[in-house]
């Protein structure tokens, strides 16, 4: 019984990283579509329409069963949309006065500030293990990102506190999702996400004028697949890995970027591109060839 337990908890730890890889992927695309999107929309209202598009969808899969909603559901919930609101916002505002690949470094950051925060919520210090990895990793994504010198413009610091929000949000998913129904964290957390957003964008750009085709689909993929599907898959996934281990596997988002500027933007790799690929890969190896820090609570977690 137990070689069957440690052999499906296997298999789930090896789908949990494939499902990872394919969160980083879809949002290693959404910073070259967010980026245009944002000539015929205000940052504000792309947040605001992107997460009411995901909640309308998710309100139609979860029907009745927010009856079954705990007040800890709604409690997890927002606390998991309050760190994701602020991601996004600060990420998208950061998006209008930053160079993509600054933008993609400073919000790869959260590969460092994950552990960090791991540590003082909980008071588990990364092992070495996990700190060489995100060292390595963290020097693959300067490699891999930086192609200019640093300079700390007002795009950057947001982009900074959009990297402490992810983290936290990564932090407070590993804990809720082995504790909480995972469709009503998804739904809820979503919900919340366009609950702050809408008002602010209202306010301060109005309604919006979706007059250009590219803005529509821009809206319609990041709200389907950049949130309802990484959401889900995120959710389910750090399940079955630590806070730290999901923080350095998402840290390969550049990664995807620049593979996606290879396929569909004509540009090609080089040596620089190849050995900040490697190092982020080599972290990545590092963090899940050791076993999830953060223990489950004790008996099954809800599903």
């Amino acid at each position: 019984m137990t070689t069957i337990d440690c052999s499906r908890r296997g298999r789930q730890r090896v789908l949990a990283v494939g499902g990872l890889l394919l969160v980083t992927a879809l949002w290693g695309s959404t910073f070259p579509i967010t980026k245009g999107a944002l000539t015929g929309i205000g940052p504000a209202s792309f947040v605001a329409g992107r997460f009411l598009l995901a909640a309308l969808v998710l309100a139609l899969f979860t029907g009745q069963r927010w009856r079954y909603a705990r007040p800890a559901d709604w409690r997890a919930a927002g606390v998991l949309g309050g760190w994701l609101f602020g991601a996004y916002a600060c990420q998208t505002l950061g998006l209008l006065t930053t160079t993509a690949s600054q933008a993609g470094f400073l919000t790869g950051l959260s590969v460092v500030l994950a552990p960090l925060g791991v540590w003082l919520a909980f008071g588990t210090p990364p092992g070495w293990r996990s700190a060489l990895a995100t060292a390595v990793a963290t020097a693959g994504l300067a490699v891999l990102s930086l192609r200019e010198a640093l300079s700390l413009a007002l795009g950057d610091v947001l982009t900074l506190l959009s990297a402490v929000s992810f983290a936290g949000h990564i932090v407070a998913l590993s804990h809720y999702a082995r504790r909480h129904r995972n469709d009503l964290l998804v739904a809820g957390q979503v919900m919340v996400v366009a609950g702050l957003a809408l008002p602010v964008a209202l306010l301060w750009e109005g309604l919006p004028q979706l007059d250009q085709l590219g803005t529509v689909l821009a809206l319609l993929f990041t709200a389907l697949a950049a949130t309802v599907l990484v959401l889900v898959v995120q959710t389910w996934a750090q399940r079955h890995l630590s806070a730290t281990q999901a923080a350095i596997i998402l840290a390969a988002e550049p990664l995807f970027a620049a593979l996606f500027a290879v396929l569909f933007g004509g540009e090609t790799l080089g040596p620089r591109d190849l050995v900040g690929g490697g190092l982020v890969v080599s972290g990545m190896l590092l963090a899940v060839a050791q076993p999830a820090q953060e223990p489950a609570p004790a008996g099954a977690p809800a599903s």
